[in-house]
Order: C-alpha cells, then structure tokens, then sequence
C-alpha cells in the first residue's frame, strides 16, 4: 500500500514538473521557430516573430509547449520567450521650432516734390540755349515770313535778361496778335504787365501801360 502512494506522488510530482498553468509570453527573438516536438530535430512547423504573444501551457527540458494538445503539440524554445512584451521604447521627440527670420521694417523715405523749370530739362539735353532758343521760335505764328525778326529780337530779349527760354517755350513762340502787324509774348508769369509786343514791321519791342 505504501508502495502504490509513494509511486502515485511521484507520477504526480513529475506531471506538476512539466506543466504550468497557462502563462502569456511574448517572443523576444527576431524569428522564432516552432516544432512539432520539444527537441531541435523535431519537425519546423511554422516561424513566429518578435513581439508575438503567445501562452504557455507546459515546459518541458527548456522547452515551452505553446498550444494545447489535439494531434499536434507546438513547442519552441524557453529561453527566446518573455513574460513581459519586448516593446521599444516610444521617444518623444521634441518639437523643432523654426524661427523665422526677422523682418526689419521698411524706411519710408519722404521724397520732397521738386519744382523742375523748363531750363533743367533742355539743360540736360546737352543742346546749346541758343540751338534750343531757335528751335523753339521757329514755332512762332507766321515764323517763315517773319523769321529775319523773330530770331534777333528774341535773342536779344534772352541776352538782356528781359524773357528767358521757358517763356519762350511755354507759348511755342511769338503768338500773333488780330491786326497781323503785331505779336507778343508773356516774359515772366501770364499777367498784362508782363506781356511784350513786337511789331514785326519795325522790329521794335514794348510793353502796354494799362
């Protein structure tokens, strides 16, 4: 009778030896392959990988049985099992702030109107006063039959400083007055005072007392 006990805890000790209740483990290998027997020369059923989870309902010589049985039990290796899921750790990276270049602010230059006289103009033409002086009387009312009068009078009016050029050119010249004889021009600003007859008979310049 003692024999029958002692050979039944045995038989109970090695069965509690080479099972354990069902545990989840993880493979922590790159491949992991599974057998059909708890030995290396058993048959190569399929591979799992790293990360997978599996339970382990045995072990047996550092081999673990991870299904249950029905015709075929899978076993893989022990040591290339995990309790704990082989995770990487997750890194926050921090955020890249990009700066944007600073923008300097606008100057804002006043810019002065400036009064530009006729005479900066045609100075810039690199023509001579006397050739722009020409040109510009030859616009004259009636300057093909009055030419030989026209010229010298109004030379001699921009050489003793009484009209200069502008005057000249804001009128296009002598402008002819209703009775034909006589034509005039404004030397300074448009006012009676500043008008200047020609008689184009005589050649003789003047001014009318209002």
């Amino acid at each position: 009778m003692f024999k029958k006990i002692l050979i039944s805890l045995l038989l109970l000790s090695t069965f509690v030896a080479h099972t354990i209740a069902s545990n989840t483990h993880f493979v922590n290998t790159k491949t992991l392959k599974v057998r059909m027997g708890p030995n290396s020369t058993s048959a190569h059923l399929y591979s799992i990988y790293k990360g997978e989870k599996v339970k382990v309902y045995e072990l047996k010589n550092s081999w673990a049985r991870i299904s249950q049985y029905t015709k075929t039990a899978h076993w893989v290796h022990q040591d290339y099992l995990s309790e704990l899921e082989n995770k990487k750790p997750v890194v926050v990276e921090k955020p890249v702030v990009i700066k944007e270049p600073a923008v300097e602010p606008v100057k804002k230059e006043v810019l002065e109107e400036q009064t530009i006289e006729p005479e900066t103009l045609i100075i810039e033409d690199d023509r001579s006063i006397e050739t722009l002086l020409l040109s510009t009387v030859a616009k004259s009312d009636d300057f093909e039959r009055f030419e030989s009068t026209f010229i010298p009078v109004s030379q001699r009016l921009v050489q003793d400083g009484i009209c200069q050029l502008k005057d000249f050119k804001r009128s296009n010249g002598w402008m002819e007055l209703s009775d034909g004889t006589l034509y005039f021009i404004y030397c300074g600003k448009i006012k009676k005072q500043n008008k200047i007859f020609l008689n184009v008979v005589t050649g003789e310049t003047f001014k009318k007392t209002y």
